[in-house]
């Protein structure tokens, strides 16, 4: 797609929302505070149409960014809903902004409280510098952007 004049308050990329979802489970609230802080240190919360939050448990959540607009949807309080509900507000928003990139973000991790959880933290390091930090790279050239997305074998 050729991002040439279109621009998101004038921060040099198009258009953008950053959708973010987490499950409360384990240690959820560590890793929100983690994306909290990583997202707040970045102009990208400035320029972004959207930031939202989707929820799937019923643990308390609190996740703040100054100066950011932030939606909380608790899609359910069943952690069996996954990220479903947060992808398809995804799917919606990227239907009714043809134009725009989305940013998506997975808290992944937070019910590996024991071995699990040193390979998590690396593993959201990755997603934090690759989608946060370079979120300008990461925002360019394509509609939707993970970490690791593969088209081949299955999208």
């Amino acid at each position: 797609m050729n991002n040439e004049g279109v621009h998101s308050k004038g921060c040099g990329i198009r258009p953008h929302a950053v959708f973010l979802y987490t499950a409360t489970l384990g240690r959820y609230q560590d890793i929100l505070d983690e994306t909290a802080a990583a997202l707040g240190s970045m102009p990208m919360r400035h320029t972004a149409q959207r930031i939202t939050l989707g929820v799937v448990g019923e643990g308390p959540v609190q996740f703040e960014l100054p100066d950011a607009d932030v939606k909380v949807h608790r899609w359910s309080k069943d952690v069996a809903a996954f990220e479903h509900p947060t992808l398809r507000a995804v799917q919606q928003y990227a239907r009714q902004h043809p134009d725009a990139a989305v940013l998506y973000l997975n808290c992944l991790g937070g019910r590996h409280v024991g071995v699990g959880w040193p390979t998590r933290v690396l593993w959201r390091s990755m997603l934090l510098y690759l989608l946060v930090e370079n979120y300008t790279l990461a925002l360019q050239d394509h509609n939707v952007n993970g970490a690791t997305f593969l088209p081949v074998p299955l999208p």
